[in-house]
């Protein structure tokens, strides 16, 4: 089982019970996809894109994305 704990810098850390090891979570949300259909220009997708590999780490791990 985990456990998330926030760790005030706005990022969730999952302890694993039984383990000391930690895992830093980062969690980014695109809201600008309209509710039908996909958005007029590709722009704000793009520097969304851009902002989640600046604020990655090259070591991070794997990237998991969730569409509702």
């Amino acid at each position: 089982m985990m456990n998330c704990v926030d760790d005030d810098d706005d990022d969730v850390v999952g302890v694993q019970e039984g383990s000391s090891e930690r895992r830093e979570v980062k969690q980014f949300q695109f809201t600008a996809w309209p509710d039908h259909g996909v958005p007029d220009h590709p722009t704000p997708l793009l520097l969304f894109m851009r902002r989640v590999k600046f604020m990655t780490a090259p070591d991070a791990g794997r990237l998991v994305v969730h569409c509702r």
